[in-house]
């Protein structure tokens, strides 16, 4: 049976889930819904874990400079991949959840390189073989980064 629904909107949170991700479409022959209904079920668990707020229309630039830097130069150092940003909603000092969800093996090098650097692993928030990771920051984070690091070639795209 095809459906014309997006990952995105087939969590209970479709207007959080703005992401590359979410943007899928489910389909019979490509992406049925069975195998990504566990995906799914992780996704709406994710935003009640972490009690996720609503996306805002734009980062501000200096968070979306941190992510670029994320993005596009700590990948040397260890694998970020599927970079999503969120805001945590109970929090007003501005706190946000990464989640980088790279394809990759449990108990790897790669692995033990993300987890080193401050990432840590949760269940399974992408798609088959892929592995998921969440480190918390601070605007204080970005901000800080920013002092130090006047990257503003790139930008991030949700």
């Amino acid at each position: 049976m095809t459906t014309n629904k997006t990952f995105g909107e087939s969590t209970k949170y479709p207007k959080i889930y703005t992401s590359y991700w979410s943007k899928f479409k489910i389909d019979d022959i490509h992406n049925k819904y069975e195998s990504f209904k566990d995906i799914f079920e992780n996704r709406n668990k994710f935003v009640e874990d972490y009690n996720l707020q609503l996306k805002q229309k734009k980062e501000g630039i200096k968070l979306r400079r941190y992510l670029n830097y994320l993005k596009f130069f700590k990948k040397r150092d260890y694998r970020i991949d599927h970079l999503e940003c969120y805001k945590l909603n109970d929090n007003d000092n501005g706190e946000y959840i990464l989640l980088n969800s790279p394809y990759i093996r449990d108990d790897s090098e790669d692995e033990a390189k993300i987890i080193n650097n401050g990432w840590e692993k949760i269940y399974n928030l992408y798609g088959s073989g892929a592995r998921s990771y969440i480190k918390k920051i601070s605007k204080s984070d970005f901000k800080n980064y920013t002092k130090y690091y006047n990257y503003s070639v790139c930008f991030f795209a949700s």
